[in-house]
């Protein structure tokens, strides 16, 4: 089976001296990818275990470790959700031979796109642009002070949760 660094590469996508980065993206992808997966099990099974804690008539101090656990869960699934877009941005910038200083970033490509409309973004930029809107998958997750990664990492490890 050929990689994606393969297709980009037979395709003539990518240069060929960037096909070793493109095989270290996908190496990491699936690294990253597993490790999401497995939090994402791992904080199925502890929120069951929460709700029970929550269901019995108090809530023992068993149960608190639960709650630090599920929180560093969901912190670690941000995180690398935010480390597979990212990878993704990488992709995107070797296929399309983009070069700036933050093409290693989903938000660098992004902001590029919104600021300069880059000729070599344009296959991308209908997405690029849907990213800046209000209350698309990339606000939810990652808007300043206000997205999901805000509440899970900053409010929540601090209970400022109202």
């Amino acid at each position: 089976m050929l990689s994606f660094a393969d297709e980009l590469a037979r395709g003539g996508l990518i240069r060929p001296v960037d096909v070793a980065r493109a095989l270290d993206i996908q190496r990491h992808l699936s690294q990253v990818v597993q490790r999401f997966l497995y939090s994402v099990q791992q904080l199925n099974g502890t929120m069951q275990r929460i709700v029970e804690e929550y269901t019995r008539d108090s809530m023992m101090l068993e149960g608190l470790p639960q709650m630090l656990s599920g929180e560093c869960l969901a912190d670690s699934l941000l995180n690398y959700l935010g480390t597979v877009v990212d990878d993704v941005a990488i992709v995107i910038a070797l296929a399309l031979q983009f070069q700036s200083n933050r093409d290693d970033s989903m938000g660098g490509i992004k902001n590029a796109w919104l600021q300069n409309h880059p000729r070599e973004l344009a296959p991308v930029g209908p997405l690029l642009a849907e990213l800046d809107q209000p209350g698309s998958w990339w606000d939810d997750l990652f808007k300043t002070r206000a997205g999901m990664r805000q509440l899970v990492v900053h409010k929540l490890m601090s209970q400022e949760v109202v």
